[in-house]
């Protein structure tokens, strides 16, 4: 089997291997990563099922690496004053969407839906600060800990069956972090569209590949949990193809409205489940090596200052500018004529 090149599974164009042997997220599993010039895209390749190791990860969330922080924005947003604005500190993702939020002052007005609510304290903080807010998971176990937790705010459904009876029912709908998990994310956020206003928002996080060299691979978690990379690229293209206005978070304020908490950028691809199902530390290539070089490496190389001042900038963009690790997306719903 010819493994070089395949068929982006985003764009349709051709997308190039650029590793053969990334680890999988439980051993002995490994994965071919796919590069997608057209779109900006990397995905993980064969797709398989990953319910078994969803389960393995629920069921020791509370010391899984990466995880385990979720247990802890489930029990403290309970403690404090303000549980939105807490987890808003805690990381970008959470940011985004109280910084999108912000945006709407007649918040009472407003019907939410986060999809996949997971452990549920994100919806029950959108709550407290007085949004009409519903969580929906696919996941009946997590509902239940969710509505035992935080109360009756949280359904269990398959989304494109629960689209079908809840037609533009909602002015925003919230993913944060879910969109790398699924298969088809185009036909995913059609079918939010459907539950959307006329001019109903989705508001999303997840990885932004865009702020990488070109030559990294895959700083997500490890396949088949994450089977997306995507870039602002990557959602130009998606936000085309089911035809809705597109808008990133600007992220140039967010040091100073985060107060942050000392969380911290949650780190990526230091793990994996073994046969048994015990953490282990993995060892992965994050960005493969180019031989050939730039115009402007060559000149780090030759110039010292011109390399400083590259790391300067490049600091500066990441922590004080417009783009962080974390990619925020809104979607606008189009008034169709």
């Amino acid at each position: 089997m010819n493994t070089d090149k395949k068929e982006c599974l985003l764009c349709g164009r051709d997308a190039q291997c650029v590793e053969q042997n990334y680890p999988g997220y439980q051993e002995p599993d490994i994965f071919f990563i796919y590069n997608c010039v057209y779109c900006n895209t990397q995905f993980s390749y064969p797709r398989v099922e990953a319910r078994h190791i969803y389960e393995m990860i629920y069921e020791k969330a509370e010391t899984v690496p990466g995880y385990n922080r979720y247990y802890e924005y489930k029990n403290k947003v309970k403690t404090v004053e303000n549980p939105l604005q807490y987890l808003a500190s805690a990381e970008e993702a959470y940011w985004v969407i109280d910084n999108a939020l912000k945006q709407d002052i007649e918040k009472n007005d407003l019907k939410i839906l986060e999809c996949g609510c997971g452990m549920g304290y994100l919806t029950y903080s959108l709550h407290k600060a007085g949004f009409n807010v519903i969580g929906l998971d696919i996941s009946q176990n997590a509902v239940n800990e969710a509505t035992e937790n935080f109360g009756e705010l949280y359904v269990c459904a398959n989304i494109f069956e629960y689209a079908m009876e809840h037609k533009e029912e909602y002015d925003r709908i919230i993913l944060t972090q879910v969109i790398e998990h699924i298969e088809e994310p185009i036909k995913w956020l059609e079918t939010l569209l459907i539950m959307l206003k006329k001019g109903g928002k989705i508001i999303l996080s997840t990885e932004n590949k865009t702020i990488y060299p070109k030559n990294a691979i895959w700083q997500s978690d490890l396949p088949p949990i994450h089977i997306w990379w995507f870039s602002e690229k990557s959602f130009k293209y998606i936000a085309n193809k089911i035809n809705a206005s597109i808008k990133f978070t600007d992220f140039s304020k967010y040091i100073s409205d985060s107060k942050s908490i000392g969380i911290g950028k949650v780190p990526y691809n230091q793990h994996r489940f073994d046969k048994n199902g015990n953490v282990v530390v993995t060892t992965h290539a994050p960005v493969k090596q180019n031989n050939s070089k730039s115009l402007l490496r060559r000149l780090q190389e030759k110039i010292p200052f011109i390399s400083y001042i590259y790391r300067k900038f490049w600091k500066h963009y990441i922590f004080f500018g417009k783009r962080r690790w974390v990619m925020g997306v809104i979607l606008e719903k189009r008034n169709l004529i």
